[in-house]
């Protein structure tokens, strides 16, 4: 019985497969997807389409980060009036 019942899952599971492969095929070969497809990888514009290119972001700088004191050192400045 469990065969049967593993068998029907895997059956389920490939029509799901085969409907969701069906319908991503239709949707590559349908005109304006084609169309859209050829325009981007081209880089071309229809009549009155404005092209807009956006510079990528520069990097912001990092802030330098300054290792703190170890606490036997700060306990050494304080009793020995040395400057950090």
């Amino acid at each position: 019985m469990q065969f049967y019942k593993d068998y029907k899952e895997r059956a389920e599971e490939e029509k799901r497969k085969n409907i969701k492969l069906k319908t991503q095929k239709l949707q590559k070969t349908s005109i304006r997807e084609v169309e859209k497809t050829i325009r981007n990888k081209l880089g071309l514009l229809l009549p009155g389409e404005i092209e807009v290119i956006i510079p990528p972001p520069s990097p912001s700088p990092t802030p330098a980060i300054i290792p703190p004191i170890p606490v036997y050192q700060q306990w050494w400045n304080i009793f020995f009036k040395t400057p950090q």
